[in-house]
């Protein structure tokens, strides 16, 4: 017996509003889902490191970092760029970048990526001239440009590629240069927040330089924050042996934020948002949802994208509303992942 299509919407849009993309998902990437008490513990971290470093006193407190952790699709990245906004009403940088996994034999790629964003924010910030290259010297500006170019918008440097050094000699000058970078950025008032995300898949000279910069006594206005998938990762695994580290410094409070799945009740407040109804029509279609999904955010978008695909779930051009058929979609999903 063919079952009826149920019908479900809170509003019509206007004409002028109809669109060819009237019919598409969207998932405002934006806005977060049930992570209220992360987003404010996140916050508050933020403004800790901002008081410490407006104190202007090298024995107060320790360095703050923050940790993400979570399997893949919980939404570890989304959590870490609220912190974003903060920065730009105080005219602070944020900066983020992601090791991966085919490019692990590049060292410090995460860092020279979130590196290279750090003129941009400049210019955001209003600051048209850096007096950087001054404050470093041309010796370390040099370094600091072979390894990030795009920082050279700042430092304006002439760069001889052929110039080598002792490995000695050049890793003492690499970590001053990068000390001295930070700590430069960082001056007086300004707070820099350096994202580093799948930090499961970073190479060892990387996780050497983010400790040489989280215990830094001289630089309490960074906060690193970084993010990892703890499932992938074990007491053997490089990266936990150098958070140890770092603990047993003494210098650094290291700040874990556990992610983890979205209950039932959120994933359908992300469902009923997305289809512009009420929590009350989509109740049943989010239990499927969450059955089949288990609240991964990542896996709740592409589910519903895959119900769109297969037809399952119609923007209706009449009626202006989502329509779907529960039987329908628990028929075809009942057995597939």
């Amino acid at each position: 017996m063919e079952e009826d299509c149920v019908l479900h919407g809170s509003g019509r849009s206007s004409t002028s509003d109809i669109s060819v993309n009237l019919d598409r998902l969207r998932f405002d990437t934006g806005r977060l889902y049930g992570r209220e008490t992360e987003e404010k513990y996140l916050r508050d971290l933020y403004r800790r490191v901002v008081q410490n470093g407006d104190r202007n006193d090298d024995d107060h407190g320790r360095n703050e970092m923050a940790l993400i952790l979570g399997q893949s699709g919980t939404g570890k990245t989304a959590l870490a760029q609220t912190l974003r906004g903060l920065t730009e009403k105080r005219k602070d940088y944020f900066v983020s970048g992601k090791f991966n996994l085919m490019k692990r034999s590049i060292p410090y790629a995460a860092i020279v990526d979130a590196l290279a964003e750090l003129p941009k924010e400049m210019t955001n910030a209003g600051e048209t001239s850096s007096p950087l290259r001054e404050k470093m010297g041309e010796d370390s500006s040099k370094i600091i440009v072979r390894c990030v170019p795009a920082l050279n918008d700042i430092l304006c440097v002439t760069v001889d590629k052929r110039e080598r050094r002792s490995s000695l000699a050049a890793r003492k000058q690499f970590i001053f240069a990068f000390q001295s970078f930070f700590r430069n950025v960082c001056e007086g008032r300004k707070k820099l927040i350096l994202f580093i995300d799948d930090l499961h898949w970073a190479d060892a000279a990387s996780l050497e330089l983010l400790e040489i910069l989280a215990t830094d006594k001289e630089n309490k206005n960074l906060f690193i924050v970084g993010a990892y998938r703890d499932n992938e990762v074990d007491e053997t695994d490089p990266l936990i042996a150098r958070l140890r580290e770092i603990e047993r410094s003494k210098e650094v409070n290291i700040n874990r934020l556990h992610v983890n799945d979205l209950d039932q009740k959120v994933v359908n407040e992300m469902v009923a948002d997305e289809l512009n109804t009420s929590v009350d029509s989509t109740k049943q279609l989010a239990e499927t949802v969450h059955a089949k999904t288990h609240g991964n955010v990542f896996f709740v978008i592409e589910f519903m994208k895959s119900l769109v695909e297969d037809e399952l779930l119609k923007f209706n051009f009449g009626t202006f509303f989502w329509s779907w058929d529960l039987g329908e979609i628990e028929a075809k999903y009942v057995t597939s992942n």
